[in-house]
């Protein structure tokens, strides 16, 4: 192995672990939510967790502003005084936003109750600014520490800020206070608890940082002009895309009811577990890599690595869940969530279409082509909000769901084409990527569909079945891929001669 390859082999093996370290949280994470979700949902009714939604949408569409997006650009820069001349930006930025939404809310928060027929949510909008505030910091020291490449402590601050907020939650279920209120204040929590765990021991370098915009007006002001395409671009990008993904929970309960916001909201959340398990993890460890090299062959190469990775991993739910996701609906979160099996299943194309396109699209920031993104965000809203539309006017639930789950897998599938346009990667190599994992996929539902359909076993044991043969085709995967192994190798502890 000459010296190119051993440098090759060990940004590859550092990628692996960086990876290793974040979806470890991430995993630490989904684990404790799926664990707690079955009691959560025999405890809150579809109603509560719909309100709960409601909430965490408006939250989720306005936070994007609170920090300008300044916040992605903190791991770009190459001098550290730039980086944090960013960092103070995103927090002044966000203590003026967040305030300047109360007022509104105090003023309209009334005929915004009144349009989305949630009168029980009226109590908890003036949390929405202090939601605002709490979650810009958040995600300021997250891209901080991000630069700083302290995968280990993001890692801690997910699982422990989730822990935090499903004990609060459960907690108050058990003592029989199961509101929508008190699911709001758990994930209030979440964000809390990370800024607390990842400003722990930077208080004081957090304080001097801040006081830069007094010392440093010049710099800063170019700074800020430097990285103009974030609050110009990116902003009302992550704008559109949040907004395309949170407004159907919004026109939903205009159009039908907090009930089934619930059923939508948390067939949502089962759905992106498995799927976003690593995902996320990939996706920011991606970024960081790739912003540092700033390389398009690098990049490229890393993209057609990352997505036999990925289409390996998707193939299965694709498959899977329209046969069995009814039944794993019912064991899983109970009886009274039975509907939500229909919303499972349909939504699911278009959310593993998601989970692919949005492992890849930090390309466009590292290749500053937010414009791009912005476009298909664009896109986006105006598919899933006409698809609302179309099916609320019809009031057809099931026409609803169909029209989500198509244009959100047509929108992420497009956009994973232009990434791939962008980076000149071969398409009939992907072609023959997708070609195979469906050939090598294919027995294993049929065998599924027959369990199901043909000896019609019952939900649980088709369950295990599905868990089965997902398991037999994931090693059998990972056998053929000789350098997934060897990267294994790499990560995992060697025997001792």
């Amino acid at each position: 192995m000459n010296r190119k390859e051993k440098k090759e082999a060990q940004k590859s093996g550092q990628f692996a672990k960086d990876v290793l370290l974040l979806s470890g949280g991430t995993f630490g994470s989904q684990v404790i939510t799926f664990l707690a979700m079955p009691i959560i949902t025999r405890l809150y009714s579809p109603e509560e967790i719909g309100l709960a939604s409601l909430f965490t949408s408006i939250t989720v569409i306005l936070v994007v502003f609170v920090g300008m997006n300044y916040e992605s650009a903190i791991v770009l820069p190459k001098k550290a005084e730039q980086a944090k001349d960013l960092f103070a930006i995103c927090i002044i930025s966000t203590f003026l936003v967040s305030s300047a939404t109360i007022p509104g809310f105090y003023f309209g928060g009334g005929s915004l109750i009144e349009w989305m027929q949630a009168p029980k949510l009226r109590p908890f909008l003036w949390l929405v600014p202090v939601a605002l505030l709490i979650s810009g910091i958040a995600q300021s020291l997250r891209f901080w520490n991000m630069r700083k490449r302290r995968f280990a402590m993001l890692s801690t601050s997910t699982i422990t800020s989730t822990l935090t907020s499903n004990s609060y939650i459960l907690g108050f279920g058990f003592a029989g206070h199961a509101t929508g209120g008190n699911l709001i204040i758990g994930n209030l929590i979440i964000a809390l608890t990370k800024v607390i765990i990842l400003s722990y021991g930077q208080l004081g370098k957090g304080v001097r940082v801040l006081l830069r915009i007094f010392r440093r007006k010049k710099e800063i002001i170019h700074v800020a002009w430097r990285y103009k395409k974030f609050p110009l671009v990116l902003t009302w990008n992550n704008f559109i895309s949040r907004f395309s993904s949170e407004v159907p929970i919004i026109l939903l309960a205009h159009f039908f009811s907090p009930a089934v916001v619930g059923l939508y909201a948390l067939s949502n959340r089962v759905l992106k577990i498995p799927v976003t398990l690593v995902g996320n993890s990939i996706s920011e460890v991606f970024f960081q890599r790739g912003a540092q090299s700033g390389d398009k062959a690098e990049i490229r190469s890393l993209v057609e690595n990352l997505l036999s990775r990925i289409i390996v991993i998707s193939i299965v739910p694709l498959f899977f869940i329209p046969i069995m996701g009814k039944d794993l609906i019912v064991v899983f979160l109970g009886g009274e969530w039975t509907e939500g099996g229909l919303f499972f299943q349909v939504l699911s194309f278009g959310i593993i279409l998601m989970f692919i396109g949005n492992t890849f699209s930090p390309v466009f920031t590292i290749l500053e082509k937010q414009e791009i993104h912005l476009l298909c965000a664009i896109t986006l809203a105006v598919g899933n909000v006409g698809a609302v539309f179309l099916g609320g006017l019809m009031n057809d639930l099931l026409l609803t769901l169909l029209g989500l789950s198509l244009v959100n897998g047509l929108i992420y599938g497009g956009m994973l084409l232009l990434v791939v346009r962008i980076l000149r990667v071969s398409f009939r190599s992907i072609g023959k990527m997708i070609l195979v994992s469906v050939i090598r996929c294919f027995p294993f539902a049929v065998l599924l569909a027959v369990s199901k359909w043909l000896i019609i076993t019952p939900p649980i044991a088709t369950i295990l079945i599905a868990s089965l043969l997902a398991l037999v085709y994931y090693v059998v995967e990972i056998r053929r891929d000789e350098e997934l192994k060897a990267v294994l190798g790499a990560i995992l502890p060697k025997k001792k001669s």
